[in-house]
């Protein structure tokens, strides 16, 4: 997404922009500086949850959106994987298997070492 959004800044002034699906949109340079607000809020609150302790990504999800119906749970969990794939490339956090093969979730140090 954060690409996207620096391949449409990097076009400079867009009168118009035209997305698959809703209205035309007007005011590009202010819904690409919105989206990134949303996405930087989105990963500040993933850090956070990370922060309260090794987990699984359902369990991140749940500490981030609480106990949902199964259909909205799915798609925050879908959001919220792609925000610890994002942090873990950044070294943010560390992904690990546990010794049933399942993956826990947890913060880097400050260094950028695991802990």
């Amino acid at each position: 997404m954060l690409a996207s959004l620096d391949r449409l800044a990097a076009l400079g002034d867009i009168d118009v922009a035209l997305p698959g699906h809703g209205r035309p949109i007007t005011e590009v340079a202010a819904v690409i500086a919105d989206a990134r607000r949303g996405f930087e809020r989105r990963l500040d609150e993933t850090r956070a949850a990370v922060r309260r302790g090794p987990a699984g990504a359902y369990e991140i999800t749940t500490r981030m959106f609480g106990d949902e119906p199964d259909l909205e749970a799915t798609g925050h969990l879908t959001e919220v994987l792609s925000y610890l794939k994002h942090l873990r490339r950044r070294g943010e956090v560390v992904r690990e298997t546990d010794a049933a093969g399942r993956y826990r979730y947890r913060a880097a140090r400050p260094n950028g070492g695991s802990s």
